[in-house]
């Protein structure tokens, strides 16, 4: 979590550096203090504090982190004209499939390419582009991966060692 936390923090600095996004500001804290202030202040009141923190910030603190790594996972952070410069796809395993990328999230490139295919139907698009085209599978192999955690080409060692394939690359890779 610390790992993410910093990636997020040094991300999210360089939006803001680069003008891509704005600074954390009063609005927001104010909303935050009207949404949570209420909910803190009746929780210790009412001596439910401890429960508040096991069962709904404990889940949150866990989950937040795999799901917003995995929402920007789907993305190689690179910026181009090309979907093959800017989005992963990812072939897991059965358990990391179920957890971390259900109804095919992980398809997302081809989710990228067409998105008017329903979810349920996107392992059949891949394995049908691969089967017609056999330049989708070469230009798809760079931005490929293969585990969420487990793996050399893990999605987590990519994000967290800042790791991203470079346009020049796949712009060759499709020009063969």
């Amino acid at each position: 979590m610390v790992t993410t936390g910093v990636f997020y923090i040094r991300l999210v600095g360089k939006w803001v550096q680069d003008g891509r996004a704005d600074r954390l500001g009063l609005r927001e804290v104010a909303l935050f203090l009207a949404i949570w202030g209420p909910v803190v202040a009746l929780a210790v009141h009412l001596g439910v504090w401890r429960e508040l923190l096991i069962f709904w910030f404990g889940p949150f603190l866990i989950a937040i982190p795999i799901f917003k790594t995995r929402g920007y996972g789907e993305h190689t952070l690179n910026e181009g004209p090309d979907e093959y410069l800017r989005t992963w796809t990812y072939q897991l395993n059965p358990i990391e499939h179920f957890f971390f990328f259900p109804l095919n999230i992980g398809y997302h490139l081809e989710h990228h390419l067409f998105p008017r295919v329903p979810w349920y139907n996107l392992r059949k698009l891949r394995r049908a582009l691969i089967a017609h085209n056999p330049e989708y599978l070469v230009r798809s192999a760079p931005i490929t991966v293969r585990s969420y955690f487990f793996d050399r080409k893990s999605m987590i060692r990519r994000m967290m060692r800042g790791e991203r394939r470079e346009p020049e690359a796949v712009v060759a890779v499709s020009q063969k």
